[in-house]
């Protein structure tokens, strides 16, 4: 440059021209690192047993099954379990990896699909869908808020639909778009199902029973705490569409939207599939006595 001067793309060290662009390119990878470095050792996000020292058990909450239900249930009324403070951020392998036993709400995976999809597209009574993010993620996802159940579903299993591209933007919208994590309600069970450890204790979700199901397990695992003001929290908006109203698939996505929920509806018939409807016991995992209950749910009486 003149007048001695560098080029505004360049820094001046030990007489050396060194780009802007690698300066910066340096500095990401040592901070990506050191980022490695930390979460090797630190806990899941949340789950922090220290602050709990009488903790036995640590919430995994899968999206749409209740999981807001029962944070605000135990509130601060419980030290037996443990909550992740970030929804959705930790899996079964995160809570055996701090020596406590992991509880999950297993929801049936068709009906957890669609109340994702509805929860997305039309928010909840605490979370508006359309006051989500910021301006701009507002405007680019507000034409996928018009795409009806059926559309999202061919788009999701028909590569050729022309709803192909609207339906992937749904299922992998980022969290950075609107500041919260849409694509984490779309996320395979086994996400968060990633051990089917022994150790683990899972209460098959019902929208009216989730209380009972919740203090039935208690009692039968030895967890002292209430959950007798377990309520429908946060409840997704719905179309027109009654609340208790079977999801709607169309006949020719039948056979693809098996093989899509296919290992996720291994895992919940394993742990749920003899479950009766008006049970007021269904759960399946060891006992207070450490003694295995088996894969089936517990109890299956009304």
């Amino acid at each position: 440059g003149t007048n001695g001067l560098y080029p505004r793309c360049c820094y001046q060290m030990a007489a050396i021209r060194v780009p802007l662009w690698l300066l910066l390119s340096t500095f990401a990878a040592f901070a990506l690192l050191l980022r490695l470095e930390s979460s090797a050792t630190a806990p899941p996000p949340g789950l922090e047993p220290g602050e709990l020292p009488t903790a036995r058990f640590g919430l995994v909450h899968v999206p749409k099954t209740g999981g807001l239900a029962v944070r605000h249930a135990l509130g601060d009324r419980c030290d037996d379990i443990v909550i992740e403070r970030r929804a959705h951020s930790t899996a079964e392998s995160d809570v055996l990896k701090v020596g406590l036993r992991p509880l999950v709400v297993l929801r049936a995976p068709l009906e957890r699909l669609q109340s994702s999809f509805d929860f997305w597209q039309q928010g909840s009574s605490e979370l508006s869908a359309l006051s989500r993010g910021n301006p701009q993620a507002t405007l680019l996802l507000k034409p996928a808020r018009r795409l009806p159940w059926e559309g999202f579903l061919d788009g999701l299993l028909n590569g050729s639909s022309p709803h192909r591209a609207t339906a992937q933007l749904i299922v992998n919208a980022p969290q950075a778009l609107a500041s919260w994590a849409w694509s984490a309600h779309f996320h395979p069970l086994r996400r968060f199902v990633d051990k089917e450890d022994p150790r683990s204790v899972y209460v098959c979700y019902s929208r009216r029973l989730l209380a009972q199901r919740l203090a039935c397990m208690a009692a039968a695992v030895g967890v002292r705490c209430l959950f007798n003001a377990t309520g429908n929290v946060n409840p997704t908006r719905r179309r027109k569409r009654a609340a208790s109203a079977e999801p709607v698939v169309p006949p020719h996505l039948l056979a693809p939207l098996r093989r899509y929920l296919s290992d996720d509806e291994a895992i919940f018939r394993r742990h749920c599939g003899a479950c009766a409807a008006e049970a007021s016991c269904c759960h399946s995992g060891r006992d207070a006595a450490g003694g295995a209950q088996g894969r089936r749910p517990r109890d299956l009486h009304s």
